[in-house]
């Protein structure tokens, strides 16, 4: 991403530095962006990074602002494109989410070269721009033309996300240090407790349900208490869109809270939650 800034104006910006919150010194994230950038590079975001406050800068029009100085407006069809680098998953999933995303993954090589201490230069005979003669630098441009006109003929290439979404979800349902111990309970209670005892047909009592994950993990009880697991299994079964959760009050919205149902006379009353999923067989 750096080396965009052969091909065009680019703006370079610190990911440890940018402020992710909306306040007051968030506004200046992008104070040294002008009317003529045409990329952004956000280099190493930390892992707490919400790609929320982003949204209407992806989407709509750029408010560049820096201290001192009044701030611009840049109309969403001259905007700079943005990159980001990150070692870490950017937390989110849904169509709001994955709508404002391209996503490239990148494996280990890179760790493992530098754990046997061999340097890039060794690997590819010389570092970008540093060393490059004409014949070089021929090269290098006619292969960012040939990536132009690639995109422009096929669009962006999506590759294999699994491994990414996983992570993804992990840390939506766990936070950034989750293992994926919560996850994979989750999994296996849609997959195979739901419909070996009939929870996929007549709900099952949200007391129940805590007892069955606290016997399951008894590990983790310290930290996840019943809002918090309840909280993360709706996040997980919202992101599933073969999933649906309490379905016969969907028309009261699509919050846990407004789809909070409760079973039983006046006084004697118990919330239940009822997954459904469209594989489901009923009869």
């Amino acid at each position: 991403m750096e080396q965009i800034k052969n091909y065009r104006n680019y703006a370079y910006i610190n990911g440890k530095q940018f402020k992710k919150s909306l306040n007051d010194s968030s506004r200046f994230n992008f104070s040294n962006v002008k009317i003529d950038t045409g990329f952004i590079f956000i280099d190493d975001l930390n892992p707490d990074f919400d790609l929320r406050t982003m949204f209407s800068d992806i989407t709509g029009d750029l408010t560049v602002e820096g201290k001192g100085i009044n701030k611009i407006i840049i109309p969403k069809d001259r905007k700079p494109k943005m990159g980001i680098t990150t070692n870490y998953v950017i937390t989110g999933v849904g169509n709001s989410f994955e709508r404002r995303q391209h996503i490239v993954e990148f494996g280990n090589f890179w760790n493992v070269a530098n754990k046997k201490k061999i340097c890039p230069s060794k690997i590819l005979g010389k570092l970008f721009g540093t060393d490059f003669n004409e014949k070089d630098w021929n090269k290098f441009f006619n292969y960012g033309f040939y990536c132009v006109q690639k995109y422009l003929q096929q669009g962006l290439v999506q590759q294999s996300l699994n491994s990414y979404m996983r992570k993804n979800l992990v840390s939506v349902i766990e936070g950034v240090e989750g293992n994926g111990e919560v996850l994979d309970w989750m999994e296996e209670w849609i997959s195979t407790t739901r419909i070996e005892n009939n929870y996929h047909i007549d709900g099952i009592a949200v007391d129940t349900f805590y007892h069955s994950f606290s016997s399951d993990n008894p590990s983790l009880m310290i930290t996840w208490d019943s809002k918090r697991l309840l909280d993360r299994f709706f996040d997980y079964v919202k992101q599933d869109e073969d999933l649906d959760w309490n379905p016969k009050l969907s028309s009261n919205g699509d919050t846990r809270s407004k789809r909070r149902m409760r079973i039983g006379s006046r006084g004697e009353q118990k919330e239940f939650i009822h997954i459904v999923s469209k594989n489901d067989v009923t009869t």
